[in-house]
């Protein structure tokens, strides 16, 4: 879905993607399993206590240890979790966002062929963010990776839009963003990018494909 009016002319001449839900999938039951039992939660319950404290963990206001301490208090946990389970904790969090999203990733490399610029725009803290930069080989494509917990800032505040159309050098009416979440492509849209909400590889296509963007997913 566009939240805005395709302009010929600005053609786009950048694409700015998220991580989380557009690159890789969603967790697998047996990844949240692995965590909700460590807490003796049900999927649901996990989700709720999983969103409660993200933003401020993926701007740097928690650490890693004092997300899941405040996590394990919010599910009723007696005690903070000891050295060993957090320690496991911070590894699995990051391991139930490694099954990448291929097609769109065969997307990425095509766009980068095409001479598009390429943004990675993703609310990820410090830990995490240090993993793609040393194990994911896809990053090399994108000209402009931005992680929130280096900048300090979380979609969907605005300077961290600001930010990375800076970064890029290209007018927000020449970039395309796409993300899972409404929140921040209304953002975005407030910024004056072009913007789409991604749910499915063809769903894309078919809301590319209207503004006659190539190459499409």
């Amino acid at each position: 879905m566009t939240a805005t009016t395709p302009d010929p002319s600005h053609p786009i001449r950048a694409v700015i993607l998220d991580f989380g839900l557009v690159l890789c999938h969603a967790p697998s039951n047996a990844h949240l399993d692995r965590v909700s039992n460590v807490f003796g939660i049900d999927h649901r319950t996990f989700w709720r206590l999983y969103d409660k404290n993200r933003l401020a963990l993926d701007r740097g206001d928690l650490s890693p240890d004092e997300y899941w301490t405040a996590f394990a208090k919010d599910a009723g946990l007696a005690a903070a979790p000891d050295a060993a389970t957090l320690t496991n904790l911070k590894l699995w969090d990051i391991e139930m966002w490694l099954a990448l999203n291929d097609p769109m990733l065969d997307w990425v490399e095509r766009l980068h062929s095409a001479g598009y610029k390429l943004a990675l725009l993703s609310n990820l803290h410090q830990s995490f963010a240090n993993h793609l930069r040393d194990h994911a080989a896809w990053l090399r494509h994108f000209h402009v990776p931005v992680f929130s917990a280096e900048v300090r800032r979380v979609k969907p505040e605005p300077e961290i839009y600001r930010h990375v159309l800076e970064k890029l050098g290209i007018p927000s009416t020449e970039t395309i963003f796409i993300d899972d979440r409404q929140t921040n492509i209304e953002a975005a849209c407030r910024e004056g990018i072009r913007s789409f909400l991604y749910s499915t590889v063809h769903q894309l296509r078919c809301d590319l494909a209207s503004i006659s963007f190539e190459p499409l997913p």
